[in-house]
């Protein structure tokens, strides 16, 4: 539901919340987590560095070298046509589908709770939500213990 409505850009985005006049002031609009750009589809879940910094984190634990485009339906087809096998892109696709709703749930949190976050911890919690998808939707097969899971170069070690 979340990527769906970010893709329609239909997110309550501080920048979609300007545009309906509910916030009113460019400070209002800015990015919570960075304090630089408009909070918008593209910069919360793109251009944003501390989601830049997840990206680069996801890259290394595929063991795929990732282009950043800086626009949110570039980055899907990229993200997607990574893979050139069905079964691997549809991992590819449970991936960017938890990395953008992991991502929008940690906003969320600081936005209403205050919390900070950290990249380490965000990525950690990003595999072992999709270890337990793999788990009841068995997108990879083959059993996989947690450990092996989340190190690095999944992709090499799962196909």
């Amino acid at each position: 539901m979340t990527t769906w409505r970010m893709m329609l850009n239909r997110l309550p985005t501080r920048d979609n919340l300007k545009k309906k006049r509910i916030l009113t002031t460019e400070e209002e609009s800015k990015c919570n987590e960075c304090g630089m750009g408009e909070e918008s589809s593209n910069h919360l879940f793109l251009l944003c560095p501390k989601i830049e910094e997840v990206w680069n984190e996801i890259q290394r634990w595929l063991g795929i070298p990732l282009a950043q485009p800086n626009h949110i339906e570039r980055h899907y087809d990229m993200f997607i046509n990574l893979g050139n096998k069905k079964k691997i892109r549809t991992l590819l696709l449970a991936i960017w589908v938890g990395t953008i709703w992991m991502r929008w749930k940690k906003r969320n949190e600081k936005c209403f709770e205050g919390k900070d976050w950290e990249c380490k911890n965000l990525v950690l919690e990003i595999k072992i939500k999709l270890w337990c998808w793999n788990r009841i939707f068995k997108i990879v097969e083959e059993e996989i213990d947690l450990d092996s899971w989340c190190s690095n170069d999944i992709i090499c070690k799962i196909f």
